[in-house]
């Protein structure tokens, strides 16, 4: 069975269609179900329709989202979980030093 992909947004890009993913990204815009999210430079739309019944969404704020890629390179959401307080900076280093281990232990 295929797992989560942790990622970057940037990284989205890379990830192909079908694939389940989570990530970090802050609210830049919500309407009508789908949300844009953003990380630096990098920006994603979320739908989510899904879980609509169940969301609060504040501007601004910081949420982790776990969904699937979808053909369009939208975000087809399964879970949304505001992350207020995280210390983002150590978040990064994490992922990125999470990501190379496991493209070392890939590679043996």
């Amino acid at each position: 069975m295929d797992g989560t992909r942790l990622v970057f947004i940037n990284q989205l890009q890379d990830c192909p269609a079908g694939k389940k993913v989570r990530f970090l990204g802050y609210v830049t815009a919500y309407d009508d179900g789908i949300l844009c999210l953003q990380d630096g430079l990098s920006m994603v739309e979320c739908d989510l329709t899904a879980v609509l019944a169940n969301v609060k969404i504040q501007p601004r704020e910081w949420l982790d989202i776990v969904g699937r890629k979808c053909s369009d390179g939208k975000i087809d959401v399964l879970l949304v979980r505001s992350v207020v307080g995280i210390d983002l900076p150590k978040y990064r280093k994490t992922l990125q030093w999470r990501q190379e281990f496991a493209s070392e232990w890939d590679s043996l």
